[in-house]
């Protein structure tokens, strides 16, 4: 038996199954090609999780004098139990069997050891396209094989760091190679590593047919379902959203309503994603303003907003709010909420108006009370339960020990100082305070009490 006859004995799905047949060959062979055996023995119990019975076959392996493949193998496979085994330490096997391989002339098995390098250090890419190089250049079906799982390799690459178009490019070769192989498993996973990346590009309507063709096979994998459940609800279609999800274990949109899986949509249209795809937000969520103040206020009131969105992700959604949507006196109520759950976590020390360094919260919460709309209209007295809770947030942030927080309030009373007596006096009470602020807030608060904010 050959090495190439021993490895077509394998069903990767069925590992048990597997090691059956490998132990009847081992009952078969003598002589070197026994170590061989032993290692796929050990890479079956591998996959079973029975690392330490994997471990004893390999120490097995190396007592029956394997030849220069069959030491390249162990230590392939030794790497391998390593790894899933979740400890440290796989890389140096996987090199040496790249070198005992080389040496060897094994050039399948060398291919073999850099993607599983590549998997586990960190010039993925570069390995990875060294294996390709490698593959290209062989005529044997066998080796060329390899592009499926090395394309695979660069494209995850790229897509960890938000290349996607590279990213897209290599799963299609990563398709075409399997097309060539012709193997459906890989075809099928190659197809979902498209429609992944289809939905980090925002192409939904593309990502939804390749991933619904995928649903068709019957044994269409739970990540699959996954997907296809965060697509339509993006697509704001909830109910097929939640159906799509009941095929995915686990899945949050299994325990939710429809209204649960429509806020969903909404929070990440608002929140989650990257600020191109976020605007104009009545392109991105088709729903009419007071639901979309429903929702915002939802948000709002959510006191772990800031562990669902990071820093800057709240800073650009809370920027787009000051302008594009009418602010109701249920908005000023829960943006108490917010600056008291959210902001005041948030928060830093930089001063906008004096130009120190910060970042797209910095600027939001400067900027704050710009364009929230009840001050406006100067001809006409201001709604007093607006005012109300515009005051009480204010209030909260010039007692917050965070500089920026005190700057944010001076910055909304100062616009309405000029004709407002309770904003003047909410400032002259701030500067006659005993607690100690920043010079440069003292210097802001007097401008802001004189309307001098621009």
């Amino acid at each position: 038996m050959t090495s190439e006859e021993l490895d077509a004995l394998w069903d990767y799905n069925a590992p048990d199954a597997s090691r059956l047949r490998f132990e009847g060959v081992l009952e078969t062979t003598e002589g070197p090609f026994r170590a061989e055996v032993l290692t796929q023995i050990a890479r079956c119990y591998g996959l079973a999780g029975r690392f330490e019975d994997g471990h004893q076959t390999l120490d097995r392996a190396l007592s029956e004098s394997p030849d220069a493949v069959g030491q390249a193998r162990i230590s392939l496979e030794r790497g391998r139990l390593v790894r899933s085994s979740g400890t440290e330490g796989s890389q140096t096997y996987f090199q040496t069997a790249e070198g005992q391989a080389r040496n060897a002339e094994a050039l399948f098995y060398e291919i073999d050891a850099i993607h599983m390098r590549a998997l586990v250090e960190p010039d993925a890419e570069g390995l990875a396209q060294l294996g390709l190089v490698k593959a290209e250049a062989s005529s044997d079906a066998r080796y060329r094989r390899w592009r499926i799982a090395l394309n695979s390799n660069v494209g995850w690459s790229y897509y960890e760091r938000g290349d996607y178009q590279e990213a897209l490019a290599s799963f299609d070769q990563c398709l075409q190679a399997a097309v060539e192989w012709g193997d459906p498993v890989r075809i099928n996973h190659a197809y979902w590593y498209k429609a992944h990346t289809l939905i980090a590009l925002n192409q939904l309507s593309k990502a939804r047919e390749m991933l619904e063709d995928l649903t068709y096979d019957p044994n269409c994998e739970p990540e699959v379902y996954e997907d296809l459940a965060e697509v339509l609800c993006q697509l704001q279609e909830f109910s097929a959203a939640r159906e799509a999800a009941m095929h995915a274990p686990g899945h949050r949109f299994q325990t939710m309503s429809d209204e649960d899986v429509k806020y969903e949509s909404f929070f990440r249209h608002l929140y989650l994603a990257p600020p191109s795809k976020r605007l104009p937000f009545s392109v991105n969520y088709a729903g009419p303003e007071d639901e979309i103040q429903e929702m915002i206020i939802k948000s709002w009131s959510d006191p772990l907003l800031h562990q669902r969105a990071s820093r800057g992700q709240i800073g650009r959604a809370l920027w787009f709010i000051r302008y594009e949507v009418n602010w109701t006196v249920e908005m000023y109520q829960a943006a108490k909420i917010l600056f008291r759950e959210t902001i005041e976590r948030l928060a830093s020390d930089a001063l906008g108006h004096i130009g120190e360094p910060g970042d797209d919260f910095d600027s939001t919460l400067f900027m704050f009370w710009d364009s929230t709309g009840w001050y406006s209209d100067k001809s006409r007295p201001p709604d007093p339960e607006r005012v109300g809770a515009f005051l009480d947030i204010c209030r909260f942030c010039l007692n917050s020990e965070k500089a920026s927080m005190q700057e944010s309030a001076l910055h909304g009373l100062g616009h309405n100082a000029e004709y407002s007596k309770t904003m003047r006096e909410e400032i002259e009470q701030y500067l006659r305070r005993n607690r100690p602020a920043r010079k440069e807030l003292i210097a802001y608060a007097k401008k802001a009490r004189r309307g001098m904010i621009e």
